[in-house]
């Protein structure tokens, strides 16, 4: 395989994008966001943030990344300024890195952590709400067809009532089967499984912790299981075959995609680059090289 070196500063139609797109701040129990005309009240709430939000730099941060068995790879984060996150976001790239473009609903105030794949097509990642120290995951995203369309799911009543709460367990056995475990400051660990996907949740247990891992305020944990790494595959169906392996990294103002091919020996190889520095202009994201 060629190793040619890729640069590439993504268009203002896909990282200059509109802020809005998804907005929710939910806390009933688990269930499924209620249809177009919700998803489109939650949308235009967004669109007032970021409208307020004008003249603010922001940057991308991205936590992290998963692939796909085949050319698909995902980005998770969001978009931060001084004082905290303005929006989540998903990066997907349906060519094994080289090029990218934003995919589903975002979420004001959150960043998308607990990126996890599984096969060739499902896809799921969870809304964060990461203001003043906090990790509360507010909403599921769920595709079952490698993040072309999403469903979502409220996660507002995981947390059994305790002030602060975090995601300290969450992954996929199929498709289908996941457990997911939220931690929180009254001590209480609360394990939840689901058998569709996500879509909906079922309380296991409700634990004790006995080990006194509770964190304060200010130290919340990282995202369970992060992944600065993930698998490269090529090829489709049953001609997908893993080739390596493929990462990012922030260089000063991008953020840079490389992959490795072959042995651990192998050298990284730049794929592309995507701007990580933005100034809100209008309701968009504006790389501040062109905002000038």
């Amino acid at each position: 395989m060629a190793h040619a070196r890729m640069f590439l500063v993504l268009p203002l139609a896909v990282l200059a994008a509109s802020c809005a797109t998804v907005s929710r701040r939910p806390t009933d129990p688990p269930a499924a966001l209620s249809g177009d005309a919700d998803l489109a009240a939650a949308a235009e709430n967004l669109k007032a943030y970021c409208r307020d939000a004008e003249g603010w730099e922001v940057d991308l941060n991205v936590s992290e990344i998963a692939s796909l068995r085949g050319p698909t790879v995902l980005l998770a984060g969001g978009y931060r300024h001084a004082s905290g996150p303005l929006r989540s976001v998903v990066l997907v790239s349906r060519d094994g890195g080289r090029t990218w473009q934003e995919t589903g609903p975002a979420f004001a105030v959150s960043e998308a952590w607990n990126l996890r794949t599984f096969g060739r097509s499902n896809v799921w990642v969870i809304a964060t709400f990461t203001q003043e120290g906090c990790s509360t995951p507010e909403v599921l995203l769920a595709s079952d067809d490698a993040g072309r369309n999403w469903s979502t799911t409220r996660l507002g009543g995981l947390s059994e009532g305790q002030p602060l709460c975090w995601v300290s367990r969450f992954g996929f056995d199929d498709a289908a089967h996941g457990l997911l475990s939220v931690s929180g400051s009254m001590g209480k660990v609360c394990t939840y499984a689901t058998e569709d996907g996500g879509r909906t949740w079922k309380r296991l247990w409700v634990a004790e912790d006995a080990l006194g891992l509770i964190h304060s305020y200010d130290a919340m944990p990282p995202p369970a299981l992060a992944s600065l790494s993930a698998p490269l595959w090529e090829g489709q169906g049953d001609e997908c075959h893993l080739v390596g392996y493929v990462r990012f990294r922030e260089e000063r103002n991008w953020l840079v995609i490389e992959s490795r091919e072959g042995s651990a020996n192998s050298e990284w190889t730049e794929r592309s680059r995507i701007p990580v520095r933005y100034v809100v202009r209008g309701g968009r994201l504006v790389p501040r090289t062109l905002a000038r």
